[in-house]
């Protein structure tokens, strides 16, 4: 008999059982094919060989039982957050989940019963957090279309810890890991204890994978579980943590300090489900042959579904691709609020997706990057990406595309991005088109880039082979404006795009906020979604009408004047007109030196905290809290920015007021 096929085994089932459902039919296929590598899915032979006779014998008889539990029946001290799991049946196509505290119940429970928690395709069940030291039963009925089969009764029993470990580089060794007081010191023992769903918070601190010289041992995370990095080590919730002040750093920086010849090939490897929030992640050298010539900081590999955020990926290399950050096979990922800075790699210095990915980037900042081709990212070979509200600048390429290069992708979308300073020895400066589809490239700045062949900008001609890309609402050099005046080197012109300097605050000190002038604000494209999004600050993304780059500015009143308003306040010193910024923060006008010296301390904030949220639409409420002078809508409204100066500049002398502030402009 030939080797039968996906294609023909689909309808051998669905000529048997014209109700089944394609994912249906799809699961039963794979699962019931002959392992040709590893057991399951395997990156060589995929889910193996197809056995028609598997196939079709699942459908035409009942299961049998599941098998295999996790937690195995009778365990003791399982995690609050513990997934369960077992072998499924042989022609199961669908499991029963039954689950109680009462055995009694459980096992006499059908679907109508409370204890019934859903029927699913998957072989294994999220039970959300459960109660800890609480005895648990559960069972799992086989189904497919001849029948149910109802399965044993299994059970399990939590511990006491509350789901949450808590680890301390400065603790003492021989830690529980339930409280900070009885902290692990090694985050490898905290990895070694999470269940799915478990916490793992670290203190600030630096931390290695090993102590000893195996280059290939990397902090690997276990599914579903969430590593907060960012705590002082006292915290009891995770919105007190800052991981801008206490910097929580996982290094490959294993062997001699500061030799990269010897580091670790991979810092992370991730795993599904998982969250990496508030964490330095650096040192890593992925320099052996493959797999461990790329992801020299975060290696993905076949995961689904993870999040990394609030993460500074600095200073890894690899020798193949992704420096700062790998994705392939299918792998699918958010990555929000996160720096990659000074990684190297051949392609994709700061990040390289590939083989179907799916990767959605927002509120990120890429800088200081190289590679030979895509200094910032590149992205390849049907994987799709979507960037929003990140900022590439002073990324390298020694070939093309100096802050992203695009290539034969499966979608791309980006929108409200800023491309600045970015360099490229050939082409595509800012960015290289090479795709196979158009896609849309939407309220973008890119200004200032360089390539010493063509394109400092956009290289996105097309070719017999590669689509031009959609441009609408951008602010691009040297492209011409939409019109007739529009260079189609650049892509297709999509209309609103315009050829203005979009004054940046100080873009030699690298502020590429727009200021008040800039002819990118309210520029945008009006009937874009932007539902959820945020600017590069982390500001809500539109104010009045969407600005055109990855800084949102705020909305001020069409007659608003700054200097007016000080001047009716009777000229503060907490208050100076010194636009768009106060000079340093101080919010009470109080020296706690001598007269020429303010510093910003307790007082500045308990200033700013009695007036949070409040609109300043005169003297009556204190117009020190409002630091930065902006405005919403109506008055001046104290929130986020201008507690962002002040923290920036907090238990900090300035220089003398007349000199920074001017009075009378």
């Amino acid at each position: 008999m030939a080797c039968p096929h996906a294609a023909g085994v689909a309808a051998l089932c669905l000529a048997q059982d014209g109700n089944m459902t394609p994912d249906e039919v799809g699961w039963l296929i794979r699962n019931s094919a002959d392992d040709l590598g590893d057991a399951g899915w395997d990156e060589y032979y995929g889910s193996g060989r197809i056995n028609a006779y598997n196939a079709l014998y699942g459908i035409t008889n009942a299961p049998s039982k599941a098998t295999n539990p996790f937690p195995e029946t009778d365990a003791n001290g399982q995690s609050v957050n513990v997934d369960l799991s077992w072998t499924p049946a042989s022609g199961a196509l669908s499991h029963n989940v039954y689950l109680g505290t009462d055995g009694n119940d459980v096992n006499d429970a059908n679907t109508s019963s409370p204890e019934f928690k859903r029927n699913i395709f998957p072989f294994f069940f999220d039970a959300n957090t459960m109660e800890p030291n609480t005895t648990y039963y559960w069972r799992i009925d086989e189904k497919n279309n001849e029948g149910t089969t109802k399965g044993d009764l299994w059970t399990f029993t939590t511990g006491s810890n509350s789901g949450i470990f808590y680890v301390d580089a400065n603790a003492a060794g021989g830690g529980d890991g339930d409280s900070w007081g009885t902290a692990f010191n090694d985050l490898q023992d905290a990895l070694a204890c999470v269940w799915s769903g478990d916490e793992i918070w670290a203190a600030q601190g630096t931390y290695k994978p090993t102590d000893g010289n195996d280059r290939s041992i990397s902090f690997e995370l276990p599914q579903y579980a969430a590593l907060y990095g960012g705590f002082a080590g006292t915290e009891t919730s995770r919105d007190q943590r800052d991981w801008t002040v206490y910097e929580t750093i996982l290094t490959g920086d294993i062997n001699q300090p500061n030799d990269q010849n010897d580091n670790s090939y991979h810092v992370v490897i991730g795993a599904d489900k998982t969250i990496l929030d508030g964490f330095t992640i650096k040192g890593g050298n992925a320099d052996a042959p493959s797999p461990d010539n790329r992801g020299a900081g975060i290696y993905n590999f076949v995961v689904s579904f993870s999040n990394i955020r609030n993460c500074m990926i600095i200073d890894n290399n690899s020798t193949n691709v992704g420096g700062g950050m790998y994705n392939s096979y299918a792998s699918s990922c958010t990555v929000s609020a996160c720096t990659f800075a000074g990684n190297s790699a051949l392609q994709g210095g700061g990040m390289y997706n590939v083989n179907s990915s799916d990767v959605t980037v927002s509120g990120c900042t890429f800088a200081g990057n190289s590679a030979c081709s895509g200094g910032g990212a590149h992205n390849v070979n049907n994987a799709g990406i979507t960037v929003s509200g990140c900022k590439f600048t002073d990324n390298c390429s020694s070939a093309s595309g100096g802050g992203m290069y695009l290539r034969h992708q499966d979608y791309s979308i980006i929108v409200n991005c800023t491309f600045t300073g970015n360099e490229a020895a050939t082409r595509g400066g800012g960015i290289m088109c090479l795709t196979s589809d158009p896609f849309d490239i939407t309220n973008c700045i890119f200004w200032d880039n360089d390539a010493d062949s063509t394109a400092d900008e956009i290289w996105g001609q097309g070719s017999s082979r590669h689509a031009k890309p959609n441009i609408s609402y951008c602010d691009i050099k040297g492209c011409g404006g939409s019109g007739d005046g529009w260079d189609p080197n650049c892509g297709t012109d999509g209309g609103s795009n315009i050829d203005s300097d979009p004054c940046f605050v100080n873009a030699d000190a690298n502020d590429f906020h727009l200021a008040l002038d800039s002819p990118c604000i309210d520029a945008g494209d009006p009937n874009g979604d932007y539902d959820g999004q945020v600017d590069i600050d982390g500001d809500v993304r539109v104010m009045c009408t969407v600005d055109i780059g990855a800084d949102e500015v705020e909305c001020f009143p069409a007659d608003y004047n700054d200097y007016d308003d000080w001047v009716g306040m009777g000229q503060p010193d907490c208050w100076c007109y010194c636009w768009p910024y106060q000079c340093d923060g101080d919010a009470d006008g109080a020296a706690t030196a001598d007269a020429n010296e303010y510093r910003v301390s307790q007082a500045d904030l308990d200033v700013l905290a009695a007036n949070w949220m409040k609109k300043i639409d005169d003297a009556t409420l204190n117009p020190c809290a409002d630091i930065d002078h902006k405005a919403y809508r109506k008055g001046f409204r104290v929130f986020a920015g201008d507690l962002a100066i002040l923290s920036a500049n907090w238990q900090k002398k300035d220089a003398d007021l007349d000199g920074d502030c001017p009075r009378d402009e």
